[in-house]
Formats: C-alpha cells, sequence, structure tokens
C-alpha cells in the first residue's frame, strides 16, 4: 500500500532531480557554449557571475516549492 509519506518523498525526489538537471544546464551552457556549440553564433567566454547568480536563483526556487 502506498502512503502519503511515500508519495510526498517520491514527489519530492523528483522535484530534487529536475531543479539538478536544470541546475547542470545552466553551468553547462555557461561552459560548453551551447549556442557556439550547436548554432554556430560567436563564442563568448565563460560568465561564472550569470551562472552562479542564476545557479543561486534555481537553488533558491528549488528549496520555496520544496519546503511549500
Amino acid at each position: 500500500m502506498v502512503t502519503r509519506d511515500i508519495l510526498s518523498r517520491r514527489a519530492v525526489s523528483i522535484q530534487l532531480y529536475g531543479y539538478g538537471v536544470l541546475l547542470v544546464c545552466i553551468v553547462g551552457d555557461e561552459v560548453f557554449d551551447i549556442p557556439h556549440t550547436v548554432f554556430g553564433f560567436p563564442a563568448t567566454p565563460i560568465n561564472w557571475f550569470e551562472a552562479g547568480f542564476e545557479g543561486v536563483l534555481v537553488i533558491l526556487l528549488g528549496l520555496v516549492s520544496i519546503v511549500l
């Protein structure tokens, strides 16, 4: 029998996985310069501030969604 506790743990783990994938995509875009690699746009240097700022926002959003 599936209890509410098991369902809520599954939901939280799915959310954590999703936010983790989003975080990897954000940092991967900055490091691997996806627009340059895929579409041939001009190369840009790695912007660590932007990656960090967006990463912190994703983490905060994840925390808010999990706590609520």
